[in-house]
């Protein structure tokens, strides 16, 4: 009788060949995830698990309106230049480069507790790279460990990390009632803030000395650019070779393009040539001022500056060509790019993470062009200006709709009016209100709810708490497994419904909550992690080695907290 209670039923079997081969896509990376989690509601609908409108209802969902209101009060507080303003204050106050480091690392940990993780890796990404310059550091010695601070502080409120949220409707759901704000707090600043000791004294040296290769920015962008150059008909090197370039410029020629030249072919330069070189920064003003050699079809005036913009893995030119981006509506103009990538012509290279422009215009110019396309200026000064206006008023928006929803107002019209208290801040953003929200995270979260919905209906949920015997442990080894490889959004969505059916379901939830935001193991578990990967040439290991400590740890502080350990 005992092994019938545990048989699966044909329902169940259907829900389990759904899930699987929606993690199956989910892992292939085939199909954008919000296209895989649509297509996953759309099975359970037309399987009968689900009514139409219990699936679109998600959509309107606490969930989904916290989230979407929180992603605009983040947006307009990273816009207002406040993060920037106080890690320069740090910067500015403290030479030392563990204590600046340690410091930033804790502020990243306690932001994170109410902003986005990317948002924050965003902001900070320009200051790690000065304080690399100023140290003469490389900045793969300090990128990752920011990345993972930005991650770490997330569950220490309910509105830190999505995964947070999810858990709490789910738990809402099953007992009426929400979880309380700090419920994961003591736990997850006693495991972030060891862990970012850990990073700062431990693994910060580990990361810098290893590399013998090009692996930081400052390498790429102080070493050099690559540019084009096109021969004028009144060019002094008009009948000299290639050569000559290089001995007058001591810069190094990597190709010649020409009509009439083939490869290999050993011949004097002529008019219309376009020469690739390879230069450095200091060589350029020289390159620029010979006469018979062109940058751009634009003259120069002089009085414009040269920007180096980084391309993130959240800016809107990766994978475009250069080509293709509207530069002269903006009056700036693309100089050169440093790239570790392979670049046969500038204009048909495809933008990747980690890739920087050397861009000429007016700064008022450039710093909206860098606004529009999400790039980030990597020099000691930003081209963010401190905006009083928008970080009093988003400031002024997460704290309302904390208090509110604290005194019992619902938690999606609390934020819904921190949202529009935030929007107040300025005609620019209520704009850009609909740029602040990441559409394809929204649209997968409110389809992909569905899957919950239906492990509770068909009491798969419980079953499959049954089969692990209650292990806490196993939950937070699943987690792990499907935070790291399908997503921590996905992991919460699919677990949260087996840690309510545990007999002690809090001790589930908080062990499940520590589970799933632990993206630390590969670069493209998360995309803070993608970012960090991309900008300064980590390596997979880097992740997984790195990755394990943190991990390791939040484990330990976890389980010992929740005396499931001595």
């Amino acid at each position: 009788m005992q092994g019938k209670k545990t048989m699966l039923s044909l329902n169940q079997i259907i829900v389990i060949l759904i899930i699987t081969v929606s993690i199956f896509l989910l892992l292939s990376r085939r199909l954008r995830h919000d296209i895989v989690g649509v297509v996953t509601m759309i099975a359970l609908v037309l399987t009968g698990f689900i009514s139409p409108q219990e699936a679109l209802s998600n959509f309107a969902s606490v969930t989904i309106i916290v989230l979407i209101s929180l992603m605009i009060i983040a947006g307009t507080l990273a816009d207002s230049g406040l993060l920037e303003v106080l890690g320069n204050y740090i910067t500015s106050k403290v030479k030392n480069e563990k204590i600046i480091l340690l410091l930033l690392l804790s502020l990243t940990v306690i932001a994170s507790g109410f902003i986005s993780d990317v948002a924050l890796l965003l902001a900070f990404i320009p200051l790690i790279y000065s304080i690399s310059l100023n140290l003469k550091k490389p900045i793969s010695r300090y990128l990752l460990p920011l990345a993972y601070a930005s991650i770490l502080g997330g569950p220490t409120t309910l509105i830190g990390t999505s995964t947070n949220i999810v858990l709490d409707n789910e738990w809402y759901n099953k007992f009426g009632y929400n979880l309380n704000f700090l419920q994961f707090a003591k736990i997850n600043l006693i495991s972030s803030f060891i862990s970012i000791l850990v990073l700062t004294f431990l693994i910060t040296p580990f990361l810098g000395r290893k590399r013998k290769e090009v692996t930081s920015l400052k390498e790429i962008t102080v070493q050099n650019y690559i540019i084009e150059v096109q021969v004028t008909g009144d060019s002094d090197f008009i009948g000299k070779s290639p050569r000559s370039i290089e001995k007058s410029f001591g810069v190094k020629v990597l190709r010649v393009i020409s009509p009439w030249r083939f490869i290999g072919e050993r011949r004097e330069l002529r008019e219309g040539d376009i020469l690739l070189l390879k230069i450095s920064p200091s060589q350029l003003p020289l390159i620029l001022s010979s006469k018979g050699l062109k940058i751009s079809q634009k003259p120069m005036e002089g009085k414009e500056q040269f920007f180096e913009l980084l391309i993130t893995g959240s800016s809107k030119l990766r994978g475009r060509k250069i080509k293709e981006i509207d530069f002269e509506s903006y009056n700036v103009y693309v100089i050169g790019i440093a790239s570790a990538n392979y670049i046969t012509r500038i204009y048909d290279y495809v933008l990747k993470p980690g890739d920087v422009l050397l861009v000429q215009g007016y700064e008022p110019d450039v710093a909206k062009f860098a606004d529009y396309y999400d790039l980030l200026p990597i020099n000691s000064k930003g081209l963010k200006a401190f905006d009083k206006r928008k970080a009093i008023f988003s400031l002024s928006g997460l704290t309302i709709a904390i208090i509110a929803n604290s005194f019992g107002l619902n938690m999606a019209l609390s934020f819904l009016v921190g949202a529009l208290i935030s929007s107040f801040s300025g005609s620019s953003t209520i704009r850009k209100m609909y740029e602040y929200v990441e559409w394809p995270l929204i649209v997968f979260i409110g389809a992909y709810l569905s899957i919950g919905q239906v492990m509770v209906k068909s009491n798969l949920s419980a079953m499959i708490g049954g089969l692990i015997h209650n292990s806490v442990l196993i939950l937070f080894l699943l987690s792990l497994l499907l935070s790291n490889t399908v997503g921590y959004v996905t992991a919460a969505i699919i677990l949260a419904p087996i840690a309510l059916s545990f007999t002690n379901p809090l001790t589930a939830i908080t062990v499940l909550a520590m589970g799933v935001s632990s993206p630390f193991l590969t670069p493209f578990a998360h995309q803070a992690n993608l970012i960090a990967y991309g900008t300064a040439g980590y390596k997979n290991k880097d992740f997984l080695l790195v990755g394990s400590i943190v991990i390791l740890i939040k484990f330990l502080v976890t389980f010992y907290f929740l005396g499931l350990i001595i």
